[in-house]
């Protein structure tokens, strides 16, 4: 909870909605109904330009959903942030894509991550350089 002390008012109405986002991804993935949050996309497919305004709402869904992501008291993993984190951008009219891919070295079990882009950019889903993205749909 330190992190969320410093932070402004805005911030901290930042990481509301990011919880109540988390937690509609959440119900959303439980139920199995991902119809909403259909549209994985192809990560090298090009993007539009990418304005001033665009950027920091890009950057201040990043970082909400990180943070309400460690303290919401359900589980809030990959998936959950890329859906919330889409949720959030599209209401604002940015342009995203949900990427799903495996590591690239394998393992001795089955993993796969999901993760969220806008403008090339990683808005969820941290380090992906050692994931292989499954091609788009």
């Amino acid at each position: 909870m330190r992190a969320l002390r410093k932070v402004t008012p805005r911030r901290l109405a930042d990481v509301a909605r990011a919880t109540v986002l988390l937690g509609r991804a959440r119900l959303w993935v439980r139920r199995g109904n991902l119809a909403r949050a259909t549209g994985i996309g192809d990560p090298q497919a090009p993007w539009p330009v990418l304005g001033t305004a665009e950027r920091r709402i890009i950057d201040r869904a990043a970082w909400a959903i990180a943070v309400a992501a460690r303290y919401v008291p359900w589980r809030s993993d990959c998936l959950v942030q890329a859906l919330a984190a889409r949720a959030w951008l599209t209401r604002h009219g940015i342009e995203s894509r949900l990427v799903l891919g495996v590591p690239g070295q394998k393992g001795p079990r089955f993993e796969a991550h999901a993760w969220l882009l806008s403008h090339g950019i990683a808005v969820t889903g941290g380090n992906v350089a050692r994931y292989n993205a499954f091609p788009g749909a």
